[in-house]
């Protein structure tokens, strides 16, 4: 039988920076346990967007950001480039910001960045607009699963 500290140590073991993830190879097979496993959308706050945000889910990845019209979301500012950053998904499934060689900078918390893991509450500024990033997860996102349903993790 699993005893508490073991199963505390375990448990540990599973939260990862999106969601959770089996990283014990010497989980028992016969254990299994339920929680959640929350998708989030990211939501980008910025007067220049109509609505005031622009909400991006993982199947709406990935979107270039840029001052063009052929950019999958259109800024209207002289100082960001035609086609300046991209927003992606990684290879961990977490939200990603890349610079696309823009003239003026992709700058991330007033750093100047080429490739960023974006969190909730992060300050971006492109040419001289501001954005700021939310991560949402509503109800009808959450899905529930088994430690049997997640892939094993050296």
């Amino acid at each position: 039988m699993l005893q508490r500290s073991g199963f505390d140590h375990q448990l540990t073991r599973l939260v990862s920076a999106v969601g959770f993830r089996l990283t014990a190879s010497n989980m028992p097979v016969n254990l299994q346990m339920s929680f959640v496993v929350a998708v989030p959308t990211l939501v980008l706050k910025c007067d220049a967007f109509p609505a005031g945000e622009f909400a991006l889910t993982p199947q709406r990845l990935p979107v270039i950001l840029g001052r063009s019209h052929s950019a999958d979301i259109t800024i209207p500012d002289g100082r960001i480039s035609r086609h300046h950053a991209k927003i992606r998904l990684n290879s961990v499934g977490q939200f990603e910001l890349v610079d696309l060689d823009s003239t003026n900078l992709t700058i991330v918390n007033a750093l100047d960045v080429t490739c960023y893991v974006l969190r909730h509450g992060d300050q971006i500024l492109l040419g001289d607009t501001e954005f700021e990033v939310e991560m949402r997860v509503s109800r009808s996102d959450i899905l529930d699963q088994t430690t049997r349903d997640l892939p094993l993790m050296e």
